[in-house]
Order: structure tokens, then sequence, then C-alpha cells
């Protein structure tokens, strides 16, 4: 199942120069509880940004440039993420797309789950997740944190 796993503010901001505007522990924890023995997709800045592989998943990074597998060993490179989605989609497993923004949009009209951390407050962000049409989706899971509500969301078929 294709899903997509995201942390966002008031204002559906996602990112700050390349960097999340919050540390959140308890949030971090969740994503990686989601996330571990699954594959993460990512487009090349999230990738840059993390700055390793995450263990314990198989880590695909959408970008043109090839190099990156030579520079970091374990890591798969995709440059057509269409191409990469039929590929996967007969497979049966669960695969999550972790950011950013443009691939966030580019993934929107495929995936089937999307989880969403809602951070509590507004940040200073550059960069913002894309609007979700809220008649494709219903709402199926919700758990309240200190610093934010967790939602699971899955496409009404």
């Amino acid at each position: 199942m294709l899903k997509m796993i995201v942390a966002m503010d008031n204002q559906q901001g996602i990112g700050l120069k390349n960097k999340l505007p919050w540390h959140i522990p308890e949030d971090l924890k969740l994503f990686k509880e989601m996330t571990l023995g699954h594959t993460i997709v990512m487009g090349k800045n999230t990738f840059l940004s993390i700055g390793r592989l995450l263990p314990g998943r198989k880590n695909v990074v959408v970008s043109h440039d090839l190099n990156l597998v030579e520079k970091y060993p374990g890591i798969e490179v995709v440059d057509d993420f269409i191409s990469y989605l039929n590929q996967i989609k007969p497979l049966e497993v669960d695969v999550y797309i972790i950011g950013g923004a443009s691939l966030y949009q580019q993934a929107l009209p495929y995936v089937e789950e999307i989880s969403i951390s809602r951070i509590h407050g507004t940040y200073e962000c550059d960069v913002f997740f894309p609007k979700i049409d809220e008649n494709l989706f219903n709402l199926y899971a919700e758990k309240e944190f200190d610093q934010f509500k967790h939602q699971i969301f899955r496409r009404i078929k």
C-alpha cells in the first residue's frame, strides 16, 4: 500500500531551510515505529537533510543524480517516480512517501493512506504540504499527544 507520512504545523508548514522547524522526540519515535521494516521514498533534498540512510528501512531517493549511490552506499536512486510506482504496485508492500513537498505533490493522487502529525502551533516555514482534497479521504484513526495530534486518513474507494 502506498502511504504518506508527514508532520506539519497549523499552516501546513513542513520545513525551513531544508530542516524540520521543530524537534519533537515523540513524533520522531512514532515516525520510526511506523516506517521500520518498510520502504521509505524521499526526494534528494529530504535525503540530504537527513544526511544518512535510515536504518531498518529500504531507503529510496527520487533524483536524477545517480551519483548518490556512490556517495551513500545502500540507497536506491530512481529517476522516474511514476515508473517506480508502477514497479512496486504489484508487490503489495507498504511504501511510505516521507517528503519533501514536491514528492508529496506528485504522490498525492496515488496514495491510499496519509499519516499526519499535526504539530500544535505555527512555525516559520518556507515549505508547505499540498492541499488534500478532503472528499477523497476519511479519517481512520486519531490520537492526541502532548505536542501534536496524529491522524491517519484512508482513501475512499
